[in-house]
């Protein structure tokens, strides 16, 4: 044998042709992981630029409303009734000056049982519709009670605008206790205004007032 046909032979006997293989399958995805720390916070950027001031707004209403009772904290007395203020037997009120018993001021009043104590105001203000009522009171019995009503006068016409009654016990105890009373809608010819203080209970209960204010809505 030759060379060549040696050679020839050799290869052929021992080479072969690698067979195809066929599409490999994919393996499955595993699991998400869990989530890794979160990173450090970058720099804050720089601040951007400052927007055009925008249009002017309307005025609003003026929140400053004056006072319309006189006298409203019993700091001026003309003998034991507080100046501007009528009362229905001046036995039955006095000034009150202890520490404790004031709640803002040099001065309260005390009213007794049976006392009424009341102030009459012109109304003038155009475009009111309603008055707000705000007082303090308090009391070291358990069975006094107060009464506080608010009357238009219209003409000849004498009309209830409100009425807020106070319970018995309901001012013991706990130093002041704060009131609102929301008069009803002002008539068209109301002329003035009048606010009592009626104080219910027994015989030698007493409520002390003091801070009071009237203001138009």
């Amino acid at each position: 044998m030759n060379s060549d046909a040696y050679r020839n032979n050799r290869y052929s006997g021992c080479r072969h042709d690698p067979e195809p293989c066929d599409t490999p399958t994919p393996c499955p995805r595993g699991a998400t992981g869990p989530r890794g720390p979160m990173g450090c916070r970058g720099p804050i950027g720089p601040t951007g630029e400052k927007g055009a001031t925008g249009e002017k707004g309307p005025t609003g209403p003026c929140c400053h409303r004056q006072e319309l009772l006189f006298n409203n904290g019993f700091d001026s007395f003309k003998g034991v009734v507080p100046a501007g203020w009528q009362v229905n037997q001046s036995t039955r009120v006095s000034p009150v000056t202890c520490p404790g018993h004031v709640y803002t001021g040099t001065s309260a009043v005390a009213l007794s049982n049976g006392a009424v104590l009341s102030q009459t105001i012109a109304l003038t203000a155009k475009g009111t519709t309603h008055y707000l009522l705000t007082f303090f009171a308090r009391s070291v019995s358990e069975t006094a009670a107060l009464t506080v009503d608010l009357t238009y006068t219209a003409g000849e016409s004498k009309d209830k605008a409100g009425t807020l009654t106070v319970p018995a016990g309901s001012l013991f105890g706990g130093g002041y206790h704060c009131y609102h009373l929301l008069s009803d809608f002002v008539p068209e010819n109301a002329t003035e205004l009048t606010v009592d203080f009626i104080v219910n209970g027994d015989a030698g209960d007493t409520v002390e007032l003091d801070n009071v204010s009237l203001l138009s809505l």
